[in-house]
């Protein structure tokens, strides 16, 4: 007879009100830093460098704060994004 395999429940931890608080600090000084900047449309075609502000049509207005060959880190509001870009068709 075969035994039955032991399922495992896992519990999904909500983030603490410290760490969501914690990006929203650092997203309102890039905001407040950057805030003279007029926002570069994003595309995944565009070359984005560190510290562009970008504006992105799901979401929102971002700042750059990591650039590599094929790939940005964004902060944005509602939390980082890793997107692409220097993508050409």
């Amino acid at each position: 007879m075969a035994k039955k395999a032991a399922t495992k429940s896992t519990t999904v931890k909500p983030k603490s009100t410290r760490a969501i608080n914690a990006h929203l600090d650092t997203w309102n000084e890039l905001k407040e830093k950057f805030s003279d900047m007029p926002p570069e449309l994003y595309s995944i075609s565009g070359h984005f460098r560190n510290s562009t502000v970008i504006d992105h049509p799901t979401f929102g207005l971002g700042v750059v704060i990591d650039s590599l060959p094929s790939k940005i880190e964004v902060c944005f509001e509602e939390g980082v994004k890793v997107l692409m870009h220097r993508r050409h068709s």
